[in-house]
């Protein structure tokens, strides 16, 4: 968010480490405040649902014991989608000014969903994040064929650039790799309900005791529950932050048009140069230098129909 005000330098700051409904808490150097918000946040920011979100570094006047949020700090990066329910229709963000994302998903229980997957990244890299990908419960596999077909769908990630992890919270298959991950950066977790997103964060850290849930079953489908309620960014003692996000059933973009998803695959970035037309949506025009990579094996054909999906999806938003 650019603020149209000029910073008040006069005003102590500090960073947003939790957004409640009516209320932030904010990291200074005299320790946490709560704070509430003025009015003008709301009035010059009508498209974003919350002005101020975790990782936010902000300025507040003193209200006794608590703050008033004055000012806002332009956001370097953000990670956003299109508000749910009640604030349907404007960005809702998740999180912003952080040094990575980590897409988070599970083997099974909830079922493996990579196009899900691909949404997050494709919002990822909307907003400038830095994003790896870290499969979950993968002590889960039926079997050794199982495992080989996941280190092929992985391995289209890794050639495209995204670094990816297998982990397991009941064997601790990953973990210390996880941890170096983690170390020294600020990192947003991010994924469907149930993926066990917290289970991780409380294997690599106990004592932040995060509540976990189960595997539900709707309609003979296997669902995550909710059981982080509100973002908050935590401290790790080995080194860094990390935020850990409600899970989602369901993605849905903010301000994105269909023909800026290319842009946000990797793979058909790099490509896109060799295409006949400037602005190649990759579907029907000749001399497409990514329909051309697709038919030799060099882009993989999931990746594309979950490009395509995404246009339809986003086009059948527009009608």
């Amino acid at each position: 968010m650019n603020s149209p005000s000029p910073e008040p330098m006069e005003l102590p700051s500090g960073r947003v480490i939790r957004v409640d409904a009516k209320v932030v808490h904010v990291a200074t150097s005299e320790g946490t405040r709560i704070c509430t918000l003025r009015g003008h946040l709301f009035e010059a920011e009508t498209k974003i649902k919350n002005p101020v979100s975790v990782g936010d570094v902000i300025r507040f006047a003193v209200d006794g014991e608590r703050g008033v949020v004055e000012w806002v700090s332009p956001r370097r990066n953000r990670l956003s989608r299109r508000a749910a329910g009640r604030g349907a229709g404007v960005e809702q963000i998740i999180v912003a000014n952080v040094d990575q994302a980590l897409v988070v998903a599970a083997l099974h229980k909830p079922p493996l969903r990579l196009m899900f997957v691909d949404r997050l990244l494709v919002s990822a890299e909307k907003g400038e994040l830095p994003t790896r990908i870290l499969i979950n419960k993968v002590d889960l596999a039926r079997d050794d064929l199982e495992l080989e077909e996941l280190e092929d769908q992985l391995a289209v990630y890794e050639a495209i650039g995204y670094r990816t992890l297998c982990t397991s919270t009941q064997t601790g298959e990953g973990l210390d790799t996880l941890r170096e991950w983690l170390k020294d950066r600020v990192t947003v977790f991010t994924g469907q309900s149930g993926v066990g997103k917290s289970s991780l964060l409380n294997a690599i850290q106990p004592g932040l005791a995060l509540k976990t849930g189960h595997i539900s079953r709707w309609k003979g489908l296997e669902r995550g529950t909710h059981t982080t309620t509100h973002v908050s960014l935590l401290p790790l003692d080995h080194g860094g932050f990390v935020v850990d996000t409600p899970g989602m059933r369901e993605f849905a973009f903010w301000d994105l048009q269909p023909d800026e998803v290319r842009d946000f695959f990797p793979e058909m970035r790099r490509l896109a140069e060799g295409c006949h037309f400037r602005k190649c949506t990759h579907t029907h025009e000749p001399d497409c230098a990514v329909k051309v990579a697709l038919r030799q094996g060099q882009v993989s054909h999931r990746r594309f129909d979950s490009y395509l999906r995404m246009i339809e999806s986003l086009d059948d938003e527009r009608h």
